[in-house]
């Protein structure tokens, strides 16, 4: 009965990702840690343009400048067709206008062909993908962050079911589609990975054309659909020497109970 007590209680206080796998399905992990490289794999490494690195919330974060930053791969994207998938990341916004511009990959050519996800400036307040002529967006009621501090963001396509959810800092925020229908065919396309901005060539202007700025850290692309509870892992701030050591010692006082 003690077992069993002591360990429900560290389900309660040890980390989520503990007793989640969250290197399940993951097809990309970029740390910023003054590079690009994919720490997931050997494929899909970053290289970036006008992009500095400076501190993270874990280590380093990369930087944008809102205007001539952005960040590319030389491989192509596996997550295509109407496939399930997750993107989350660490982001600290500056102040700007439109959506700012997170991630991209796929085509604009054809109904459903793209996969972008969007931040919108902190006035509008939401969260946004689009699959090119079918949008979904956080809420309907706004979402709340502060320009200059860090927020985990995370959006996660379900492509059984065809929804999506956003969550704020593990915090599912609502979902809706704010143009098209579902009758709109998911279907995105073979293409390079943009991080920052997707529409590398053009100059910046429109909604749709908005280079993020601001930093970006710890960003995951899952090829499948991440559940509450493990976002909700990846929204948990870095733990302090003080709680690790806490949690350590608790983990050995329930192996010495479990002797």
């Amino acid at each position: 009965m003690k077992t069993r007590f002591i360990l429900s209680l560290a389900a309660a206080v040890l980390p989520l990702t503990l007793f989640a796998d969250l290197n399940s399905g993951l097809v990309a992990f970029y740390t910023f840690d003054g590079n690009g490289n994919n720490s997931a794999s050997s494929a899909l490494n970053l290289s970036g343009n006008n992009i500095t690195y400076q501190a993270g919330r874990s280590g380093q974060a990369a930087s944008f400048n809102g205007t001539s930053s952005w960040m590319t791969t030389s491989d192509t994207v596996p997550i295509t067709g109407n496939q399930s998938r997750t993107v989350d990341v660490w982001l600290k916004p500056n102040s700007y206008t439109g959506r700012g511009n997170l991630v991209f990959w796929g085509s604009w050519s054809g109904l459903g062909d793209g996969f972008g996800t969007y931040l919108s400036d902190t006035s509008l307040g939401y969260a946004l993908t689009s699959f090119h002529w079918l949008d979904y967006s956080s809420g309907p009621a706004p979402i709340t962050y502060s320009v200059g501090q860090w927020l985990n963001l995370a959006i996660a396509y379900d492509g059984t079911s065809r929804t999506v959810k956003f969550y704020l800092n593990g915090n599912d925020v609502g979902s809706y589609i704010s143009y098209g229908d579902t009758g709109t065919q998911v279907n995105t396309a073979s293409s390079i990975l943009k991080v920052g901005y997707n529409n590398i060539g053009t100059p910046p202007g429109g909604d749709w054309n908005t280079p993020f700025l601001g930093s970006m850290d710890d960003l995951r692309i899952y090829n499948r659909a991440l559940s509450a509870a493990e976002v909700q892992a990846l929204a948990v701030p870095e733990p302090s020497a003080m709680a690790l050591l806490g949690m350590f010692s608790l983990v050995a006082a329930i192996r010495g109970i479990r002797k």
